[in-house]
């Protein structure tokens, strides 16, 4: 713990010392544009000529309402109802913006449970205002009175009943995502309903999202690299790659450390000004000093993170296939096999870009099998927004739909607008506060919002 401390204080002190001579240290050095990504992970057959928009600019402006395949909905302003008065669990209906590993943190240490004892029926990220229920054994129930309120973050209870089997994924009937977008220009609000019907009529192109491929957006590229057994050089990207949407700060500290590859005294040196964003890079530069050239076992450090580049890469095949697969058949809307299925009829529709990659024993090195999972799975070429309304004012854009399972959002509204996150935020951005619901005449988050403000933490 104290190490950890240190570390912090470390970080926090020399970036303040860099940030404060050159402030546009702490910003990237270009926006991040949806379009600008899309072709590098085999995203094609999109329009062109979307409209740029802002998402999201507050933390009230994505909002996501959970469903339950027996009928419950985990509803902002509406809320389920009473349900059986015993059972071997509790449900709680929980909003809150914190992303549910820390709900079930908050939920563990306050109610002296096991993480395995809560249930809940998919995980939501941070930054976002979501509804979702969660179960417990029913023997906390007299706790949850004096449940401690959390640190750091805002959580409502908005219910409790009884049921006679605990939340599970199994439970998932999908969510509704309500969403806020700023836009560069006025969208006329007749061409976005006629944009929103094709799409409800048509579907969105099932494409893996950007976020799928990692803060650089190049998690698929060291994937590949893994895969083709260049170990060495998914190392060096790994560390010194530099991307425009990465701050600039830490694109300045591997421009650096490349000029320095492979001498790991100097690469710890210039890794460790900001020891906890660059943690990872520490372990595997660590690693390497003392078994030099052992790359692959220096990617065993960091098995997590390369699991999750293998899985970037197997979207980025996935993504490829589907917009060659979309640009010949036009509709596509039969299921499609997971890139890594262990079926042979599956994997011949992926061999051609495998050969292409130059992988060919990569899925049969050990450590590699250990992070690629086998299994079957179908994935849709298409996915349909059900309830999808939609309205436009001034600057800004207000979207609600349902989708299936844990399907993204960021799917249907990249066939609709051209987004970016970046920050700084650009200028032509209406920094005005917007109520999505209040626009789209289903209520208000206005009073969660509030509720859950980090200054109300």
């Amino acid at each position: 713990m104290n190490d950890e401390i240190n570390h912090w204080e470390i970080e926090v002190r020399n970036r303040q010392h860099y940030v404060s001579t050159n402030p546009e240290l702490a910003h990237s050095s270009a926006y991040f544009n949806l379009s600008t990504f899309e072709k590098g992970i085999g995203i094609s057959n999109i329009a062109d000529n979307r409209i740029t928009a802002y998402w999201p600019l507050d933390f009230s402006d994505y909002c996501i309402e959970e469903h339950l395949s027996d009928g419950r909905i985990a509803r902002l302003d509406n809320h389920t109802g009473s349900s059986a008065a015993d059972g071997d669990f509790i449900v709680l209906q929980v909003i809150s913006a914190a992303g549910t590993p820390a709900i079930i943190n908050w939920l563990k240490q306050g109610l002296a449970v096991e993480s395995s004892e809560v249930g809940y029926a998919s995980s939501k990220e941070p930054g976002l205002i979501t509804s979702q229920f969660f179960s417990l054994p029913a023997r906390v129930a007299q706790q949850l009175a004096s449940l401690p309120a959390p640190t750091g973050f805002s959580a409502i209870i908005a219910e409790t009943s009884y049921s006679a089997e605990a939340i599970s994924p199994a439970k998932l009937k999908g969510n509704t995502h309500t969403l806020l977008l700023r836009t560069q220009e006025a969208f006329e609000n007749d061409l976005l309903g006629l944009k929103a019907e094709i799409l409800a009529k048509y579907g969105a192109l099932n494409y893996f999202p950007p976020k799928r491929f990692g803060r650089r957006h190049n998690s698929h590229l060291l994937g590949k690299l893994v895969l083709s057994e260049n170990f060495e050089e998914a190392i060096k990207d790994f560390l010194c790659q530099t991307s425009p949407t990465e701050e600039l700060l830490l694109t300045r500290l591997r421009e650096v450390a490349l000029s320095g590859f492979p001498n790991f005294e100097k690469l710890d040196k210039i890794f460790s000004v900001l020891p906890v964003t660059f943690s990872h890079e520490l372990a595997v530069i660590r690693y390497l000093h003392d078994h030099p050239a052992d790359y692959a076992g220096a990617i065993i450090q960091i098995k997590h993170l390369a699991k999750q580049w293998l899985f970037a890469y197997g979207a980025y095949i996935f993504n490829t296939n589907l917009g060659e697969a979309s640009g010949i058949k036009g509709i596509i809307n039969e299921q499609l096999p997971w890139t890594f299925s262990p079926d042979t009829a599956d994997k011949l529709v992926y061999r051609r870009c495998f050969e292409r990659d130059n992988i060919f024993n990569g899925f049969e090195v050990n450590f590699i099998k250990e992070l690629i999972p086998e299994r079957k799975q179908l994935i849709p070429g298409r996915i349909f927004p059900k309830a999808l309304t939609c309205r436009a004012v001034g600057k800004g854009v207000a979207l609600s739909f349902f989708l299936e399972g844990t399907m993204p959002a960021e799917t249907v509204v990249a066939n609709l607008l051209n987004f970016t996150s970046v920050t700084p935020r650009p200028d032509w951005v209406d920094v005005s506060r917007f109520d999505a619901k209040k626009m789209l005449d289903q209520g208000s988050v206005a009073d969660i919002a509030l509720r859950l403000s980090p200054q109300n933490a």
